[in-house]
């Protein structure tokens, strides 16, 4: 079986009857636009997450959707659209709108970044006047975590264990790098062709 071209001409009523055989042409007319349809909903560089792998999710679409895991994609109709021959690597990182303008107080505080690019994990610091600080942290994905205060630091690597800390006198700077929401795992699959 071969897919039917898109078309975006309209079907006209009065090319179909009812109650007799429908013709070839009637069905490929309305497969073609069924298909045409379909590519306005999923256009070239959609992105969508799925509970299935990349062979369960193109026996159920098409293989012009494929996983977004950053390889070469010359030739294909997202290439000649984009002009980047590769698609963005989407394992295993969060999505995150594009600013379009919007101010980096409420948007993305990196600034406008390009379509498909990568940012890394940043890490800010902030201070408390206080001279004492005392911080508990309880294992679970949280990533590093950096106490420091007067004459005291105090440093946990890793994402396991719990830890107290009493800071000296001054202030402290509490760094932290990778707060993780709770999450389930999907793949993302980007359209190319």
């Amino acid at each position: 079986m071969s897919d039917v071209p898109s078309s975006s001409q309209k079907i006209q009523v009065e090319g179909l009857t009812t109650r007799s055989a429908v013709s070839e042409a009637a069905i490929q007319s309305i497969a073609g636009a069924v298909n045409y349809l379909l590519g306005q909903v999923t256009p070239i560089g959609s992105v969508v997450s799925s509970l299935l792998t990349e062979s369960q999710f193109q026996s159920v679409t098409t293989t012009g959707w494929v996983l977004a895991d950053g390889r070469g994609v010359s030739g294909s109709a997202y290439h000649l659209l984009t002009g980047s021959s590769s698609i963005p690597d989407l394992r295993g990182i969060y999505l995150r709108g594009k600013n379009n303008g919007r101010s980096e107080s409420t948007g993305n505080y990196a600034g406008e970044k390009s379509l498909g690019e990568f940012e890394f994990d940043k890490i800010s610091d902030h201070s408390h006047g206080a001279n004492r600080t005392f911080l508990h942290h309880t294992g679970g994905n949280g990533g590093d975590v950096e106490v420091e205060g007067g004459s005291e630091l105090l440093r946990q690597n890793g994402n396991s264990g719990s830890i107290d800390a009493m800071s000296g006198a001054g202030n402290s700077t509490i760094k932290t790098l990778e707060v993780a929401p709770r999450s389930v795992t999907v793949n993302f699959f980007i359209r190319i062709n």
